[in-house]
């Protein structure tokens, strides 16, 4: 025979459900500064005691580069270690811009254009060293597989955003 299942008793309390919270509204604000290209009259006035300062270039516009909770901007050409810099059909460029980049507000450099390999393979493992170096985030480029496999994703105010750089073609 079954057992007979218990009766209910009405008088017992049901249980109250917890309230579901309420989510907190969360804002990031992220700024993309379009194209850099450093042309040759900029590399010439950007010499000063024969070292490149870019200061004075970006003077005017730092506090609306920064002025955001994270800012990226693409950075035509590399930014390695020669010293044979170029400004015309091939951009590279020296290296102390990621440093001025980075001091206006800038956090990650886009380095997937057509001009990505303007200094060869080696200036583009040197750019992204360089910008390793200066605490730069990167996207676009990568030194290692494992690296060109591993999404770029930063916190920006408790919000995850995935940043994606592709060329489709290369000088």
């Amino acid at each position: 025979t079954a057992t007979p299942s218990p009766t209910p008793d009405p008088n017992a309390a049901t249980p109250t459900p917890s309230p579901t919270p309420e989510p907190t509204p969360r804002s990031a604000t992220i700024r993309s500064v379009g194209e850099i290209a450093i042309q040759q009259n900029l590399l010439k006035s950007a010499m000063v005691d024969n070292t490149f300062d870019f200061t004075d270039m970006f003077s005017e516009i730092s506090d609306v580069m920064g002025d955001a909770d994270y800012t990226i901007a693409d950075v035509e050409g590399t930014l390695g270690d020669t010293v044979s810099y170029s400004g015309g059909a091939k951009m590279i460029t020296p290296s102390s811009l990621i440093g001025t980049l980075r001091d206006c507000g800038v956090d990650m450099l886009m380095l997937a254009n057509d001009h990505a390999l303007d200094g060869g393979f080696n200036e583009q493992q040197a750019t992204i060293k360089n910008c390793i170096a200066a605490g730069m985030d990167y996207v676009g480029a990568a030194a290692s597989a494992e690296e060109k496999n591993t999404p770029v994703i930063k916190n920006i105010n408790g919000i995850n955003v995935a940043f994606l750089a592709y060329t489709e073609s290369l000088n």
